[in-house]
């Protein structure tokens, strides 16, 4: 069962990725959920650089669940 729940959290992650980096659909929900991802160890990693990167894409399109995180990050002196 871990098996596939680790092919499940690994496709959904590829989902979000792509399309979190199409240029020509940027959507600021699916770039805070990613960088979310990496921030809390979604992706089995944590990776705060990754996170910040994510959610810094996300607040650059006003989205304020993205711009918190990324105070948050700021605040906890994580990734910085």
């Amino acid at each position: 069962m871990a098996l596939r729940m680790n092919q499940f959290v690994v496709l959904a992650l590829a989902c979000f990725l792509l399309s979190a980096c199409d240029n020509n659909t940027p959507d600021a929900a699916e770039q805070y959920v990613l960088g979310s991802a990496y921030d809390d160890g979604g992706t089995q990693n944590i990776d705060y650089e990754k996170a910040r990167y994510w959610y810094e894409k996300s607040s650059a399109q006003r989205n304020l669940d993205a711009m918190r995180a990324l105070g948050f990050m700021y605040e906890k002196d994580k990734g910085m």
